[in-house]
């Protein structure tokens, strides 16, 4: 009888030995398969905001070369056609303000004066150095009344600076667009 019960704490042993073996691997495997499920999706979401930037400064490039010798029903058009080459609500506005930071046209209309020369996404510009995209810090949109992230280039007229075009991407967007992914 004392070999009964030692054979059956031996095959207790094993049992929970292998038991917990396995619980160990299928452990592992969940790490493993989470790690990999969240560097495709961290992929996902740098493609996607890769792919929404490079195309706002193809869009900026355009309109800022565009906007200084346009007629102003020819740069509306453009601006159309912009905004309409983004997802559904990835563009807020588009906007250009003139050399002093007053914006000068807003794809959704300008009611008065804007000064819009105090806002960094502004002022970058207006310093020297060569042109590029700058992306500033979320603000409330003095237009658009949301807040927005804005992307801008500047407007070169004969080699001058000119202005300021600049693309408003709601931050909810953002959030959507990681909430869809």
């Amino acid at each position: 009888s004392w070999g009964l019960i030692l054979a059956a704490v031996a095959l207790g042993t094993v049992f929970w030995a292998q038991f917990l073996h396995s619980q160990s691997q299928a452990r592992h495997r969940a790490v493993v398969e989470t790690a990999s499920r969240a560097s495709q999706i961290a992929d996902a979401v740098a493609l996607h905001a890769d792919t929404l930037v490079s195309g706002i400064d193809v869009a900026m490039q355009y309109l800022a070369g565009e906007y200084p010798d346009a007629r102003p029903e020819v740069f509306e058009n453009s601006v159309r056609t912009r905004i309409a080459a983004f997802p559904q609500g990835a563009i807020a506005q588009i906007s250009v303000a003139d050399a002093q930071g007053i914006v000068v046209y807003s794809s959704l209309g300008v009611n008065g004066r804007v000064d819009v020369s105090d806002r960094e996404h502004i002022r970058v510009h207006m310093a020297p150095g060569p042109p590029r995209m700058y992306i500033g810090a979320p603000v409330l949109g003095r237009v658009s009344q949301q807040w927005t992230v804005q992307f801008t280039r500047p407007v070169l007229a004969g080699g001058r600076f000119a202005g300021v075009v600049v693309i408003s991407v709601p931050t909810r967007y953002f959030a959507d667009a990681l909430a869809r992914v």
